[in-house]
């Protein structure tokens, strides 16, 4: 899943700029778990990758993979809910 997909489209998103997105973005990051929100700064901000992470937090290569995806897929689904107010 790209980082930019949890920018999502539900029938706002031709009046949001940049800064609201991330402002909600900021919204949804605080409500992760605080392994999700290391692990997506890892992975998306500090570009490491599914190996660095497994090195750093101890994981197999595999589980780190996972749990990236996991992490954002939670992340997408809790800005899709603030952004469009849906549960």
């Amino acid at each position: 899943m790209c980082y930019n997909q949890i920018f999502v489209q539900c029938g706002k998103q031709e009046d949001d700029t940049r800064e609201e997105n991330l402002k909600i973005l900021a919204v949804a990051m605080n409500q992760l778990e605080e392994r999700c929100i290391e692990i997506i700064k890892m992975g998306y901000f500090e570009k490491y990758s599914h190996r660095e992470i497994a090195e750093l937090l101890a994981y197999t290569e595999g589980f780190a993979k996972k749990k990236r995806h996991t992490c954002l897929e939670k992340l997408t689904e809790i800005y899709h809910t603030i952004k469009c107010g849906e549960s």
